[in-house]
């Protein structure tokens, strides 16, 4: 009996708590539109860095200074002061999964530096009912009004053809920008933990395997369908007529995959 009361009571006291960060979290924001408006990516020139070293190989700082959007994942951005005068200056978007942790999740938003990045966007992609609670906690904690989510179809629609629990932040990002009216875009960076990361991102996991192991840690990921899922993504923009260009270690990992791969 005195056990079923605890667990009741600490259910609602978890309930109530929930509910307390979502109203306090409308007020603040005035019952804003908190929805990324897909528009500010009209006819402009993207570039989006993933966290693999590959990123370093792309261009310089005057080359990826130049595009109109530059897009970095969860803590990423930290990578610009460790290998300066590769990866560019700025971060105009970033993804996050807004939970807070230093090997796991996405990592602390470190503003300081945000800000000095120029930054105009920050995202979370996710739309699953249990993990909502984070995007309001963060905005709430941050009091910030440029932190957005995507609307709930980009989310729905690439969890429910996936069989591993949720997609990764980095892939929901490039599934929602290969779905823009983009001019161009760059993909630098991800590797879809074929290899592992660069250095300065979460350095107990820099090999391949420590990269993988992290990621399938909670059950929540599958790298090897993530990237069947990105090369369907990918062909299907191609398709489009879209203009989209992709670094050398991720050409030839998906031209390595048996899935045909149309040509950039």
């Amino acid at each position: 009996m005195n056990m079923n009361f605890n667990r009741i009571f600490k259910y609602l006291k978890k309930r109530i708590k929930k509910t307390h960060i979502y109203i306090k979290y409308h007020i603040k924001n005035n019952f804003r539109d908190d929805v990324l408006n897909d528009d500010i990516f009209e006819n402009k020139q993207i570039i989006i860095i993933g966290p693999a070293p590959s990123s370093l190989d792309y261009g310089d700082n005057k080359i990826i200074d130049n595009f109109d959007y530059i897009v970095r994942i969860n803590t990423s951005y930290e990578l610009i002061n460790i290998h300066k005068d590769l990866l560019g200056t700025r971060t105009d978007i970033l993804f996050h999964n807004m939970i807070e942790k230093k090997d796991g999740g996405g990592g602390y938003l470190d503003f300081k530096k945000l800000n000095k990045q120029s930054i105009k966007y920050i995202v979370y992609p996710y739309n699953s009912k249990r993990r909502m609670i984070n995007y309001y906690k963060t905005s709430v904690k941050y009091d910030l009004k440029n932190i957005f989510r995507l609307a709930p179809k980009y989310f729905n629609e690439l969890n429910e053809a996936m069989d591993a629990e949720i997609p990764t932040t980095g892939l929901q990002a490039l599934n929602y920008i290969l779905k823009q009216n983009f001019d161009s875009l760059h993909i630098t960076g991800f590797t879809f933990f074929k290899t592992g990361y660069a250095k300065g991102y979460r350095d107990k996991y820099q090999s391949a395997e420590n990269a993988i192991s992290l990621s399938k840690r909670s059950n929540n990921h599958d790298p090897d369908e993530e990237l069947e899922k990105f090369i369907d993504i990918y062909n299907k923009a191609k398709s489009e007529g879209k203009n989209i260009y992709l670094d050398d270690e991720l050409s030839k990992i998906i031209k390595n995959q048996s899935i045909k791969v149309i040509d950039e």
